[in-house]
């Protein structure tokens, strides 16, 4: 098995500056642009924290499903992750996703760590009595 580091975007989010933003609780869903045909592929990824916590999720030809990550669009390259809410409640503000992509020849394309804030709840409105 051969391993080569990739390049992705985000569909919608600048990381060149920034980090990758959500809410704890709320869910995480990503849309990835990996530049390449990914058709066959077999797509993992990880979000964890320095404490332990970890989520993984995958392809269903890979041990997930379809609502984990589904290829959208695969002579692009883009798919999409998505992680469930109230699964991050417990991560630290601080947390990451790595991305790991297998071909039909199972040689895996591996991403860099990328980091992702994990803010206190947003905002609850209320309505004034």
């Amino acid at each position: 098995m051969t391993i080569r580091k990739i390049g992705i975007d985000f569909i919608g989010q600048n990381t060149v500056n920034t980090k990758l933003k959500y809410y704890k609780g709320s869910s995480i869903d990503l849309q990835v642009y990996t530049h390449f045909d990914i058709t066959n592929f077999k797509i993992r990824a990880e979000v964890f924290d320095n404490s332990n916590n970890s989520i993984q999720i995958a392809t269903s030809n890979s041990g997930g499903t379809d609502l984990q990550i589904l290829i959208t669009d695969a002579s692009n390259g883009i798919f999409t992750l998505h992680v469930d809410k109230d699964l991050t409640t417990n991560f630290l503000k601080q947390s990451f996703i790595e991305i790991e992509l297998e071909d039909a020849d199972g040689d895996c394309l591996e991403t860099r760590v990328i980091p992702i804030e994990l803010s206190a709840q947003e905002i609850r409105w209320t309505i004034p009595s």
